[in-house]
């Protein structure tokens, strides 16, 4: 036997087991593990994120690398290098038509969100007042019998009270009964009256219902906003092709595309300025953009019920004579003045993302 333990006798200490000791010390050692295990996952799950953003910042390094070979080898070439300045001119005016149609989006995602909710509160309201009122009817209606239980009661008990003579025996045995029925009564009546009331304390605290997003009308209203609008910036920027253009050339390097030599280039930045100057300087704008929607949310089918976005057939070309505004429209090409731009699957200003699938 140990010294400790004869030590642990000596002063009257119960002797543990060596069994229990050891047990103890496992389940210290899987306490251990345990908490060593989580720590290592997390440290794992903390390295494995550093990685993924260390190999992100390596790609974005990669192609900024690929971006500055480019400028390089087009500026080193006085005719190719024009052609920089023609793509940074699209690249800008693609930007702004992305801006303008995430801005859109903004504004109306943030429009209908504020309406739903107030729709959606005040209905709340509504629905809780007459709740609320027929609960309160209910406690009432239950409140009514319990009173007149009590009021017998109490007129009992003081007819109870003054027949306190001997030959009011019988009297009194009379009264007994009936307080004793009453007694009886009265338990099932401010059950009753407890329930309704409970309910009725429920229902003045039950919270508002939290919003659950967009409806699909909403979305729709919105996607067929975005719609008018890319097809609003098209039909403004298609002179000379700046639009086909501008979304050729998204996302590709400097020196994927050379376009002409200095004066068809020079000439291709002046029409470019001159586009972007339509965009700020278009008085009909709201009109236009109302007139296209308008044609669209008319024209617009969907397959489910629950599509927020029109079938294909809608977007699969744009109405040149849809928008014009108050001047008089020549028809784009033969088909009815219908222009070939499908703005939607082409991804034009980059639509796609922004629409509310």
């Amino acid at each position: 036997m140990a010294i400790a333990d004869l030590f642990k006798r000596f002063k009257g200490e119960p002797e543990v087991p060596e069994e229990d000791e050891n047990e103890k010390k496992l389940m210290d050692l899987f306490q251990k593990r345990h908490v060593m295990k989580k720590m290592y996952d997390k440290a794992a799950a903390e390295l494995a994120s550093k990685n993924e953003e260390a190999e992100a910042l390596q790609r974005q390094a990669g192609e900024m690398g690929k971006r500055l070979g480019a400028l390089d080898e087009m500026l080193s070439d006085a005719e190719k290098g024009q052609s920089v300045i023609v793509h940074y001119q699209l690249a800008a005016l693609w930007a702004e038509c992305n801006i303008q149609l995430a801005v859109r989006c903004q504004e109306l995602v943030s429009r209908h969100e504020a309406d739903e909710k107030q729709a959606q509160m005040l209905e709340f309201a509504s629905a809780q007042r007459l709740k609320i009122a027929a609960a309160e009817e209910r406690v009432f209606a239950a409140q009514r019998p319990l009173e007149d239980v009590l009021e017998r009661k109490r007129q009992l008990e003081v007819e109870l009270a003054a027949s306190q003579r001997f030959w009011h025996y019988f009297k009194r045995r009379k009264l007994a009964v009936s307080l004793a029925e009453l007694g009886e009564q009265m338990g099932p009546l401010q059950k009753a009256r407890q329930t309704f009331a409970e309910e009725l304390d429920k229902l003045k605290q039950t919270p508002a219902p939290e919003y659950p997003g967009l409806t699909v009308g909403a979305k729709r209203n919105i996607d067929l906003h975005l719609i008018a609008l890319a097809q609003y910036l098209y039909q403004t920027l298609m002179g000379n092709s700046v639009a086909q253009h501008a979304q050729n050339t998204h996302g590709q390097l400097p020196n994927a595309t050379v376009f002409g030599d200095t004066r068809t280039c020079l000439q291709m930045v002046s029409q470019i300025a001159e586009s972007a100057g339509k965009l700020k300087t278009d008085t009909e704008r709201q009109l236009k953009l109302g007139q296209r929607f308008a044609w669209l949310q008319e024209n617009a089918t969907y397959a489910k019920p629950e599509d927020p976005l029109p079938a294909r057939e809608l977007y699969l070309t744009i109405e040149g004579k849809v928008g014009a505004g108050t001047r008089e429209v020549k028809p784009f090409d033969l088909d009815a003045g219908r222009i070939p731009v499908n703005v939607v699957d082409n991804d034009y200003f980059g639509l796609k993302d922004l629409l509310l699938k």
